[in-house]
């Protein structure tokens, strides 16, 4: 679906590039505060290193799970909830306890912010015609930039401003500010054909390991 207006392209690039800011901004709350962490809770770089793995393990994992969802229910409210349910995580790590509490939120944190980019491409994919894709998805990956740009003087500055545990309340609020503001944008009823996949898109009837087994045998692979 390409023959939407421009502007109705460009609010949804913009809205899906402030989506990844904050997937990028969210997931460098840890690196970020690691010596206020280690001095708070007594870890070592042991600690920190499993901290930062456990995310990157669950978030990579569950890349091959998320699209067959994606493509299987509505995208729309499917990319809100994603965001909102990192945004949650994000908010409770500020509730941990200890190593252990820490480790489950940030494996719940890899796993909610596995869908950002295969939801933001697919959105991209129906609605972009091919020679403005590129344009599209610069803007949409830019926001990882923008994200880890403005991670630092954010994060201190909640850091100084009210503590450690505030900084993943206040950036966990953000996402259950942007997801009505997704769902503003995207109500428009030109774009409900957008929102649920094609039969060639979906799974369907297919086994995960027959689609997965055949992309790795495709010769675009």
């Amino acid at each position: 679906m390409t023959n939407l207006s421009f502007r109705i392209k460009s609010t949804l690039v913009i809205t899906l590039s402030l989506a990844t800011v904050l997937n990028y901004l969210d997931r460098q709350t840890i690196s970020i505060l690691a010596p206020t962490l280690q001095h708070q809770m007594g870890f070592d770089n042991a600690h920190l290193g499993w901290l930062f793995a456990i995310f990157y393990y669950s978030y990579t994992l569950f890349q091959f799970a998320v699209g067959p969802v994606l493509d299987r229910f509505n995208l729309r409210w499917c990319f809100a909830l994603a965001v909102m349910a990192w945004s949650l995580a994000l908010g409770f790590t500020g509730l941990a306890t200890g190593f252990a509490s820490l480790m489950v939120f940030r494996f719940l944190l890899g796993v909610t912010e596995s869908a950002n980019w295969p939801a933001g491409l697919r959105v991209m994919a129906r609605t972009l015609p091919p020679q403005e894709r590129t344009l599209g998805c610069g803007i949409f990956e830019s926001g990882a930039a923008v994200g880890a740009l403005i991670a630092p003087v954010a994060i201190f500055a909640l850091l100084g401003a009210f503590g450690w545990r505030s900084v993943f309340f206040c950036l966990g609020l953000l996402g259950f500010l942007w997801a009505p503001i997704w769902l503003f944008v995207t109500r428009r009823p030109e774009l409900s054909a957008v929102w649920i996949g094609t039969r060639a898109e979906s799974v369907g009837t297919k086994g995960l390991l027959t689609v997965y087994r055949d992309f790795v045998y495709s010769r675009q692979f």
